[in-house]
């Protein structure tokens, strides 16, 4: 019942403009054929019609622009979390710049695939994310940049 519930949402808005558009063109015909043409002359009313039709119209639009957008930041919402919960299964590394050789955590722990490139990072000190350059595990700051160790 839940699954996909922003395709759900826009298709509400969908089928609610359309039902907007046809109520909006009956109203617009009752007053512009019905009422204006009984007090003046026909031609009138068919721009009365015109004119209320269009704003009618302009009006149904912009009242379910607005659930037709938060459909689809649902829909993109969802997306995002199915992404990073794909990440986080396949335990992949993320492309880093500067030529990091491991990709880090939330917390800033590094990440790394496998425990041979695990222990030889951790004895040999540790790479700057910033600029690349290989520190002393000792040093809480890059000695390159200045950036402080995460």
């Amino acid at each position: 019942m839940f699954d996909s519930i922003g395709e759900k949402i826009k298709k509400y808005a969908e089928i609610l403009f359309v039902l907007n558009v046809i109520l909006s063109l009956i109203g617009a015909g009752y007053i512009g054929f019905g009422i204006v043409s009984g007090i003046m002359n026909g031609g009138v009313g068919f721009l009365v019609f015109l004119l209320l039709a269009a704003v009618f119209i302009v009006w149904s639009y912009l009242s379910v622009i607005f659930i037709y957008g938060f459909g689809d930041l649902v829909d993109n919402a969802e997306r995002i979390r199915e992404n990073i919960e794909s990440e986080r299964r396949n335990n992949t590394e993320p492309e880093r710049k500067s030529g990091a050789s491991a990709a880090y955590n939330l917390s800033g722990k590094p990440i790394f695939k496998d425990r041979e490139t695990a222990r030889k990072n951790t004895e040999s000190g540790w790479k700057c994310m910033r600029c690349g350059a290989q520190n002393k595990n000792n040093s809480s700051t890059c000695t390159n940049c200045g950036m402080q160790r995460t």
